[in-house]
């Protein structure tokens, strides 16, 4: 309740679809980083939401804070990676169940 959490929906769920399918780090951050700026179609960055947290222009690397020590797991390397697979992997693994 002190701060915003950095996890824009759409962003943070193709983020983890790609760590979900071994995608590495780098990989996967490039893919959110085009959901999240604007280019043909409006992007996260413009999201009135996000536009009132983060700011206008806001660039992708403002998402990626460092880890406070006592809430790091699965080894992501940052905050915005961290909630976005403990978010997301769970619906994901479900949705692998359900299709077999």
């Amino acid at each position: 309740m002190r701060e915003p959490l950095p996890i824009p929906v759409k962003s943070a769920a193709e983020y983890a679809e790609h760590r979900f399918r071994n995608a590495d780090v780098q990989d996967a951050r490039y893919r959110a980083k085009l959901k999240w700026f604007s280019n043909k179609f409006p992007g996260e960055d413009e999201d009135g939401a996000n536009l009132q947290v983060w700011g206008r222009h806001a660039p992708f690397e403002n998402l990626l804070i460092a880890i406070p020590a006592k809430d790091s797991s699965a080894g992501e390397p940052d905050r915005f990676a961290d909630l976005a697979t403990r978010l997301w992997f769970p619906l994901l693994e479900h949705e692998q169940r359900a299709l077999l």
